[in-house]
């Protein structure tokens, strides 16, 4: 029984199993709307993916289920595209199962089969009617569009002239179709074909096609209007351009044809249908005569066809020689004409009729400025027709700027090779001695020049484009080899020269500012210590102007050997401005180191002076005080300073027996104390004892009991 229950419960799970899978499956399909159109389309469906190709299908606005198994399809690396021919219009769906795939994309466009026109055959001209027969395949199917036109065409082939004569829409029968086109309205010409184009638009999509014919039909018309009466030519046979002008016998509300044919050509080099009255055309200079059919349509009808032959000569028989750029007031006008003719020249819109023969020139005024020259001669025979250019001269007579910035004047060099730089104007041609060489576009030039010994001139000239000459001379001397070798050292020992003498100077007036400071220390009044201190002063300003004097000097002399030796010159060519502001700084420190100069003398002569004023103040001062003390013969000599410190004043005992000459000298033992004296001034003596806290002037004798420097009698400075 157990059994049973088992076999039984077995089978009921292998069911649900089997019952399960393809609700699995089922759950994992994707049913969207795809696109709606509102008519019948071609479309195409691309899905992308990543891992495997997907199971889709399409149903129609119908319901209809379409496998994509069954449709034709493209497929690549992780795309495949389904092509719907003709959907159904309404709202399409799509059914899919991803898979694993973890990319999936759907995009859907409409698409169009090509149209081809397999044959366009032209008939024979019925009357005013022309019978054609063309043949159209699409596989599309569907409406296509054409028209017709009548064409001109080049010698390649290429349309250069057309008109509509038909428009239709029909459908593609794959077979041929015989039609024919009323072409009474088209001028009268021999060489006109007919062109077919046929377009089909699907959605979005169009698709094209064109066919010429290979036959030809001409188009003459009984009963036509009169000619245009006649045209104006214009021929610019240095350009190869032809203007035409029949506004002086337009035609109210014409509409005109006009075609250009060059030599024997059957086929138009120009062909226009136009409601204007002129024309431009384009022709070879060297392919002979050219010849003009011009005719207009009013009312429908063709007019008789007005043909003009216009001559091309050989080269031209007028032109302006003198170039665009010039330094000339005048231009040159160079005419070769075949019998008499009446010709023409314009400056600038001022113009002037010549009559002119056979071959000559003529010269024109021209003022300094742009200036547009027209020059011109008409046909023998027919002044509808003229010949002629336009050329723009412009005229400079300025001549060009020229800077060197070398001294000319004492320029001396020990190489035999000197490299010339300077500025001028962009483009030009400089001449260097027998070299040329082009300014750049900054107008800066670099030339070497070889040197001989000795004095070398160099002739430079620059040329700009309109022929205007500048020229100037340089003057190079080149050292002897031996020369060269002493001038080299002797240069090198200048350079230490100027800051050597400045720092000895220096030293000396520091020196002489001790050693004077020293001999006037003792100076007694004001008037001595002023004159004392504007010596003192000017003797540092000295000191301080001959550093400044010294180094300007140096500056300029090494600035002076630079702009005249090999270093100048590298200088120059990498940057003209610096060489000439290495002149203009040769200049600067030229007048500081002549301004510093005479400051440094001035401050010479002023110390000179105080000095001599110091001599003479202290002169008659010590001769004053002289008559003031008389002191004993022996002590009118000062003692030394060893002799001064020898003993103290202010409470310390010091030996002033100097002070009498006549006093007798005590000769103290050992163990035998003495008591000095003093003799002071108006007699009498003063202990040492007396003297504690008491200052002696050892000049005048004077007694301080307070501390000073200076005596309060005789000025004379203390010890104290």
């Amino acid at each position: 029984m157990r059994s049973i229950i088992k076999k039984t419960l077995a089978a009921l799970l292998v069911l649900a199993a089997a019952l399960s899978l393809p609700a699995y499956a089922a759950a994992a399909e994707e049913t969207k709307e795809l696109f709606t159109i509102d008519r019948e389309y071609n479309m195409t469906v691309s899905v992308v993916y990543d891992a495997a190709e997907p199971a889709v299908s399409f149903t129609a606005p119908n319901g209809t289920v379409i496998r994509g198994g069954s449709l034709r399809a493209e497929r690549g690396e992780g795309y495949v595209v389904y092509y719907l021919d003709k959907a159904a219009p309404g709202t399409w769906l799509i059914t899919y199962d991803k898979g694993e795939n973890t990319v999936f994309e759907v995009v859907y466009a409409s698409y169009t089969e090509p149209v081809t026109i397999g044959g366009l055959t032209v008939g024979e001209v019925n009357g005013s009617y022309l019978d054609y027969t063309y043949t159209v395949s699409s596989d599309g199917g569907g409406y296509l569009d054409f028209k017709l036109f009548a064409v001109i065409t080049d010698a390649s082939g290429a349309a250069i002239g057309e008109r509509e004569l038909d428009s239709w829409r029909d459908y593609d029968s794959g077979n041929p179709v015989q039609r024919n086109v009323y072409v009474g309205g088209l001028s009268d010409y021999s060489q006109y074909r007919l062109r077919l184009d046929v377009s089909m638009q699907n959605g979005v999509e169009e698709v094209y096609d064109s066919k010429v014919s290979d036959q030809t039909f001409a188009v003459s018309t009984g009963s036509a209007p009169a000619a245009v009466a006649n045209v104006r030519a214009a021929v610019n046979v240095r350009d190869g351009g032809l203007t035409l002008d029949w506004s002086e016998w337009a035609v109210r509300n014409g509409e005109y044809i006009v075609a250009v044919f060059q030599g024997a050509a059957e086929e138009p080099l120009y062909f226009a249908e136009t409601s204007g009255t002129d024309a431009h055309a384009l022709f070879d200079a060297a392919g002979g005569s050219l010849r003009v059919e011009l005719s207009y349509r009013d009312n429908g009808k063709t007019s008789a066809t007005l043909t003009k032959t216009i001559p091309v000569p050989a080269g031209e028989p007028i032109r302006v020689t003198t170039p665009e750029l010039t330094n000339s007031a005048q231009a040159v006008v160079e005419y070769n004409l075949t019998g008499g003719s009446s010709g023409y020249v314009s400056v600038n819109g001022r113009e002037e009729r010549l009559n002119l023969s056979g071959a000559g020139t003529f010269s024109v005024l021209l003022p300094e400025e742009r200036n547009v020259i027209l020059v011109g001669c008409y046909a023998p025979g027919d002044e509808y027709i003229s010949y002629g250019a336009e050329y723009t001269v412009t005229v400079d007579g300025v001549p060009p700027t020229l800077r060197l910035p070398e001294n000319k004047t004492a320029l001396r060099v020990n190489a035999a090779e000197f490299t010339l730089a300077g500025v001028t104007e962009p483009g030009a041609t400089v001449s260097v001695g027998e070299q040329t060489v082009t300014a750049d576009e900054t107008g800066a030039f670099v030339c070497a020049v070889a040197l001989a010994d000795g004095e070398n001139i160099i002739r430079i000239s620059v040329s700009d484009a309109a022929g205007n000459i500048t020229s100037q001379s340089v003057v190079i001397t080149r050292a002897k080899s031996a020369d060269a070798e002493k001038t080299s050292a002797f240069s090198r020992i200048l350079k230490y020269i100027p800051l050597a003498v400045s720092v000895a100077g220096s030293a000396a007036v520091l020196v002489a500012v001790l050693v004077i400071t020293k001999r006037f220390g003792a100076a007694a009044d004001k008037k001595l210590f002023t004159v004392k201190t504007v010596f003192a002063v000017s003797v540092a300003a000295s000191a301080i102007l001959a550093v400044v004097f010294g180094i300007m000097l140096a500056k300029y002399l090494s600035l002076k050997n630079l702009l005249s030796g090999e270093e100048y010159f590298d200088l120059a060519a990498k940057s003209i401005d610096e060489a000439f502001e290495a002149i203009g700084r040769k200049d600067v420190l030229r007048g500081r180191a002549v301004r510093s100069g005479a400051a440094f003398g001035a401050a010479l002569l002023v110390a000179g002076a105080s000095f001599a004023a110091a001599r003479l103040l202290k002169s008659g001062k010590l001769a004053g005080r002289a008559e003031k003390v008389k002191k004993p013969e022996d002590a009118r000599k000062r003692p030394s300073a060893k002799e001064r410190n020898g003993g103290e004043f202010a409470g310390k005992k010091r030996d002033v027996s100097w002070l009498d000459a006549d006093a007798p000298t005590s000769v103290t033992q050992r163990g035998e104390p003495q008591t000095p004296e003093t003799e002071v001034p108006g007699g009498g003596t003063a202990s040492a004892e007396d003297a504690v806290g008491t200052l002696i002037c050892p000049n005048c004798g004077e007694a301080h009991d307070v501390p000073v420097k200076f005596c309060r009698k005789c000025g004379h400075k203390l010890n104290g």
